[in-house]
């Protein structure tokens, strides 16, 4: 399955967002809408890597090397979840190409 983000599109944290990790996971607020969101620890993982901006390809080779699993299948997976935190307003996408 094709990604939704280019390798180097630059993915990070909305900075307007408060979160804290709590029993490792992180919980954040969105102070914009008063929405709370709660993050497993992979999710955690994957805000954690992108406080600083970060391109899509050294995010996915990131969790590569920490978790056990198919390149296609962390792209996907990644692609899909910053897909639903784009949606939210919860990350800023910058591509790179354009």
């Amino acid at each position: 399955m094709k990604s939704d983000y280019l390798n180097n599109d630059v993915i990070q944290r909305n900075p307007k967002l408060l979160s804290s990790q709590i029993d490792g996971e992180t919980i954040m607020m969105n102070m914009h809408d008063g929405n709370y969101y709660g993050l497993n620890e992979i999710a955690s993982r994957i805000w954690e890597v992108i406080e600083k901006p970060v391109e899509f390809n050294q995010l996915v080779e990131t969790l590569l090397s920490e978790f056990d699993v198919e390149q296609e299948t962390c792209t996907k997976d990644v692609s899909l979840f910053l897909k639903q935190l784009e949606q939210k307003k919860l990350i800023i996408v910058t591509n790179q190409n354009g």
